[in-house]
């Protein structure tokens, strides 16, 4: 009878040690998911300033021969 004992504390104890593998796998999951989320915000930050950066260009290009007064 001591060795159904020892065997069923020995899996509860397995058992417990597998949930605190996945829990952490699950925190690790979370916790990249969230990194990939930030890029994602970054990145569409750079977008729109390189979007604002293309039209300021294409306004100083439309304007590169604009009349003396203007110029510096």
């Amino acid at each position: 009878m001591k060795f159904g004992v020892g065997f069923s504390f020995i899996s509860q104890e397995l058992l417990a040690s597998i949930s605190d593998v996945m829990k952490t796998i699950d925190s690790v999951i979370q916790s990249a998911s969230e990194g990939a989320n930030e890029i994602v915000n970054i990145s569409d930050k750079v977008l729109g300033i390189s979007d604002k950066s293309n039209y300021i260009l294409e306004q100083v290009l439309k304007e590169k021969d604009c009349p003396d007064k203007f110029k510096i």
